[in-house]
């Protein structure tokens, strides 16, 4: 590994202090904290602690309500839709999944729609609360325009993450945590950034046409949804129930807290909860899906490949090396930290043991 590993308490640590340096109470700060930390256990830098002066940064221009309070607009016992007042991404989440399971262990089933909130960092970790409770959970997100729709040409669409987990019984639980483009755009900023090229099928000129020029993403060129049309089909159904549905702002009426940090995003979730037990003991359904996990597991492998993973796996073997080792943080998040604590006022964050 590349770099000086930093604890988990370390990290969440640091983050909680900025976050109450900042004015944020303590189970917000807390909420936060972990929701970004969790990222990073799993391997998922991109939605890690890297995102913290970003938060901050959007907080400090009034894009975020500090301290706001979600709040439920309409309820029943299988639903409903709250409007997360601008409050920080993880704090939506967190009320809105916890009030998703809260529905679904009496009605079996629990949907809730959120309308006003921010970037919520990575999808699985709400999917994962929902599966941690002994239930299916489905959690969507719409985000600013970066892709392209088939067949047309400018960021007119979100690359509208998707989280789904389940629990499984001697396995970790399955989670499948995916946005619609073929590439992250991370990959095209940093290909940009080394001067190198990218694959075609990443990305759209700003006339529409293939390129393996990187740069061109900043003078207008577009994402490129997986699969074409499936790609750009998925990500219309995750905007209909997570923007059309939920009240929130569709497609360019969502905002970047990295590009806009003064404007309220308008971002739309929506979490579902399914509650196991009502269909099944909640220990033959771990049964089942041990059985299609070994099922994969046991497929012969083609040609120079060396396992078979199933969604969630090297995610959970990640958090298990870096709960042990800590997490090493790119010299670039590292330096953000660092400057971070500086302005704030705080310690900054220790390395190694």
């Amino acid at each position: 590994m590349l770099g000086v590993p930093i604890k988990e308490n370390e990290l969440l640590n640091f983050a909680i202090n900025a976050l109450r340096q900042v004015g944020i109470n303590a189970v917000d700060a807390n909420t936060v904290a972990s929701a970004l930390v969790d990222a990073d256990l799993r391997g998922v830098a991109s939605h890690g602690i890297s995102a913290l002066s970003g938060y901050i940064n959007h907080l400090e221009r009034g894009g975020v309500k500090g301290n706001a309070v979600p709040r439920i607009l309409a309820q029943g016992p299988a639903f409903a839709s709250i409007d997360g007042e601008s409050a920080f991404g993880p704090v939506v989440a967190k009320f809105a999944a916890e009030l998703a399971i809260q529905k679904a262990r009496t009605a079996g089933v629990g949907l809730v729609t959120a309308r006003n909130s921010n970037h919520f960092g990575a999808a699985a970790v709400y999917a994962l609360m929902i599966a941690g409770a002994g239930m299916i959970g489905q959690v969507v997100s719409n985000t600013p325009p970066l892709m392209a729709p088939t067949g047309g040409r400018g960021r007119k669409i979100g690359t509208n993450p998707i989280a789904v987990a389940a629990p499984a019984g001697k396995y970790p639980a399955f989670v499948l945590d995916m946005a619609t483009a073929t590439a992250a755009l991370g990959k095209i900023v940093n290909a940009a950034a080394k001067g190198t090229t990218i694959p075609e099928g990443w990305m759209l000129s700003p006339c529409g046409a293939a390129t393996d020029d990187p740069r061109q993403f900043q003078e207008g060129g577009a994402l490129i949804p997986f699969g074409d049309y499936k790609g750009y089909g998925i990500s219309l159904v995750v905007e209909i129930l997570s923007g059309v549905l939920a009240g929130a702002g569709i497609l360019d009426e969502v905002t970047s807290w990295r590009r806009e940090p003064d404007q309220e995003s308008r971002t739309g979730h929506s979490f579902l909860a399914i509650n196991i037990e009502v269909f099944m003991p909640l220990g033959d359904f771990k049964q089942r899906m041990d059985r299609m996990i070994d099922a994969m597991h046991e497929t012969p492998l083609a040609v120079e490949a060396e396992r078979i993973f199933v969604a969630g796996e090297i995610e959970a073997q990640n958090t298990e090396r870096f709960r042990a080792e800590g997490v090493v943080l790119s010299e670039v998040t590292l330096g953000d930290l660092n400057a971070l604590a500086d302005r704030l006022g705080i310690s900054r964050p220790r390395m190694g043991d």
